[in-house]
């Protein structure tokens, strides 16, 4: 039998009341800057673009969706330790329009999908009129909390670059409601296991948080009489299937978790900030209505109030598992401010009949309309930075005052991924071309590679390139500082530093450097564009294939990455590479300490080596056969040679060859990780597809379930 949508007065205010709140966003969100074909600026997502642009024009074309990335931190496994979905979509869209506008719309989904997420997820749960409408309209003082602007969620957060964050949020929020009903019900669990797929790979942390709220629901059924073995068959057949679906990307990103750099830092923040109006007030109305729900046992309003304590639970444990214990604070404040909308549910107060009868009259078709007006009021009085952050962002580079020095820049230095890196000062500065990470887009603008970059914890080389920022710079972000320490300005072992990553030309723009440099006969004046000057490190021998001066050593500990980086900060120490192996390679010897290299330089002819790089590829030919060849390339165990034995780690970061023979080929392929994630994934879509056309029921039946 075939559903019939009763469109009554309820169905008419849900939605009136949704598509007001969609057009109340557009008011800060001008249309006239999304639909425009220029390159989104602004905090993080200034730097967004370049992956994205990656993914469309390298990696879709090859059929892939991870691939080696060689314009930051001195190449990067792209996408492998990095949430893809957002920018799948935005590329996907962009065969239909033109990147820059994709782009665009997909970062604000997530902001237009919350409140549609939270009504559904709601009304799945089975709350009734108003409650699911009112909830939708409760994520409006959310989404448009200024009290910070890089935790994730809210609007200043997406705009910040967190819109990964946002677009997992909104499908988390979803799940919840889909994994509940589905649950109760018993049936269901392929959407349930569709969904949480696409949440886990939206973002680390919407993942965490879904998945650690589902459990009350199998604590709750593991406590209820014969609903132990449902709930564990439920829990397992939902989960399992997701694991398979995202098992291409999670495999590798946890096996491979080795070569990336944790980022251990624990926010200390204030509890105005947790907690800033109206969240605050609401917190007293959350309580009440939490009571309230636990004496009724709707387990409905104890499953939220759940999702509030696992995610405080994460923030306080967050640093000993390696994530950022902020991430997790929008999902208390989300979800304190639409719990009270459960008041609306006369169920609570049916043995309090004057209350009941209260909450009754008040479930009239008006009361949405005027929380609306009111929430709206409030949200209009309270907005202050939003607009302009909007306009900034999205009218893009090209449309700053200074966007002819930026492109003059990028011009000068143009190339492409086989010239050298270019590298920049870091500068407060570079807002004026749109962010203060402007020339971390060098990738995009020029075709050339340069040292910084985002997804920073994508790289093993991310240590490295933060201490030559603060060496070669008047300031410095020193993003692991609680790990790595960072140093103050010395140009002398900076060029040096500049020179192991193949660095040759040198965007700076403080007067402190522009004085300094000239001091230094390794650098030569180029050009001068408006407040920045670019020089050439004359002294780089401009290859990414070289031979190092002196022999390497071996160092056979667990503590490498430490090791390596105590060796990088020794200027003395530099010019002998440390080979990270186990094996005994013949002639080279092993050490334990720092103290043990010995500076043996090489008694050979002058080795004459010509190199072709690409993206994923790297071919050489050289004289000096049997010598150890260091590739100034990031290293990563997927890059596979032919014409030598295996690809060696070497010091601080890179990647070292011993040739046996004059012509060698490197290339970024596929381990047994890869393959064993890819197969994992393949047997899942194979299983969703003999369950669909042998479950005895058509497609459409099957995803009403």
């Amino acid at each position: 039998m075939k559903r019939k949508f009763n469109f009554n007065k309820e169905n008419l205010v849900n939605l009136l009341a949704l598509i007001a709140i969609l057009f109340f966003i557009l008011i800060y969100i001008d249309p006239k800057y999304i639909l425009s074909k220029s390159t989104t600026s602004g905090g993080d997502m200034g730097s967004d673009f370049y992956p994205a642009y990656y993914l469309k024009t390298e990696l879709l074309p090859k059929l892939k969706l991870v691939g080696w990335a060689p314009g930051w931190y001195g190449g990067i496994p792209m996408f492998q330790f990095y949430f893809l979905p957002a920018f799948f979509l935005m590329s996907i869209l962009s065969y239909i329009i033109p990147l820059e506008i994709s782009f665009k719309i997909v970062t604000l989904l997530g902001t237009f999908l919350l409140p549609i997420a939270t009504y559904f997820s709601f009304k799945l749960m089975k709350f009734k009129f108003p409650t699911p409408v009112v909830a939708a309209i409760l994520t409006l003082p959310f989404l448009f909390m200024e009290a910070n602007s890089m935790w994730g969620g809210n609007i200043p957060s997406t705009l910040a670059g967190e819109f990964s964050h946002s677009f997992g949020l909104a499908f988390s929020i979803l799940f919840l409601g889909v994994f509940y009903k589905g649950f109760n019900e018993n049936k269901g669990w392929v959407k349930s296991s569709l969904l949480f797929s696409l949440v886990a790979l939206s973002h680390v942390y919407t993942a965490f948080f879904a998945l650690f709220s589902s459990s009350f629901l199998f604590i709750k059924g593991v406590f209820e009489k014969n609903k132990f073995k449902k709930a564990t068959l439920y829990f397992f057949k939902t989960y399992f299937l997701a694991f398979l679906f995202v098992s291409f990307w999670a495999i590798p990103f946890a096996l491979n978790m080795a070569y990336t750099t944790p980022y251990k830092d624990t926010w200390k923040v204030d509890l105005e900030k947790v907690l800033p109006t109206p969240i605050n007030y609401f917190a007293i109305l959350t309580s009440f209505t939490l009571v309230l729900g636990i004496i009724k046992k709707d387990d409905r309003i104890m499953f939220l109030g759940y999702s509030i304590v696992i995610s405080l639970f994460f923030f306080l444990i967050a640093e000993h598992i390696n994530l950022i214990n902020i991430r997790f604070i929008p999902f208390v404040q989300l979800f304190i401010m639409i719990i009270p909308a459960c008041l609306f549910d006369d169920d609570l107060f049916s043995e309090i009949k004057p209350l009941k009868k209260i909450i009754s009259s008040l479930k009239h078709w008006t009361i949405p309309l005027i929380i609306l007006l009111l929430t709206i009021y409030f949200v209009q009085g309270n907005v202050t930075f939003i607009k302009h952050w909007v306009k900034w962002n999205y009218e893009g580079f090209e449309n700053k005052n200074l966007w002819k020095d930026f492109k003059g820049v990028n011009d000068f230095v143009s190339g492409d991924q086989s010239d050298p890196r270019v590298v920049y000062e870091h500068s407060d500065k570079y807002n004026s071309y749109g962010t203060t990470r402007a020339f971390e887009m060098l990738p995009y603008f020029s075709g050339r590679s340069t040292l910084e970059g985002l997804f920073m914890q994508s790289s093993i080389s991310s240590p490295f390139v933060f201490y030559i920022q603060s060496e070669i710079g008047e300031q410095s972000s020193c993003p692991f500082w609680n790990i790595y320490k960072c140093t103050t300005f010395n140009l002398t072992t900076g060029t040096k530093h500049l020179e192991m990553f193949n660095v040759n030309n040198f965007i700076i723009t403080s007067d402190k450097v522009k004085n300094e440099i000239k001091n230094f006969s390794e650098y030569k004046f180029l050009e001068k564009i408006g407040d920045i000057e670019i020089y050439e490190l004359t002294t780089n021998k401009n290859h990414y294939v070289i031979v190092p001066e002196f022999q390497p050593v071996i160092y056979q500990g667990k503590e490498w990455k430490s090791f390596f980086y105590e060796w990088f900060k020794d200027y003395d120490l530099v010019d002998v590479p440390i080979i990270k192996t186990k094996d005994n390679i013949e002639g080279i010897q092993a050490i334990e300490n720092l103290s043990d290299i010995q500076k043996i330089p090489f008694e050979q002819k002058d080795c004459v080596i010509n190199e072709i790089v690409s993206n994923e590829e790297i071919k050489f030919t050289t004289n000096c056969p049997y010598k150890p060849h260091i590739i100034r390339i990031s290293y990563h165990p997927n890059w596979k040679v032919e014409g030598a034995d295996k690809v060696y780690l070497v010091s601080p970061s890179l990647m070292l060859v011993f040739p046996e023979q004059e012509e060698v080929r490197m290339w970024y392929g596929t381990s047994w990780i890869d393959v064993a994630g890819y197969a994992l994934t393949i047997s899942g879509i194979i299983f969703l597809i003999a369950y669909i056309l042998f479950s005895n029921h058509k497609v459409i039946k099957f995803l009403r379930r």
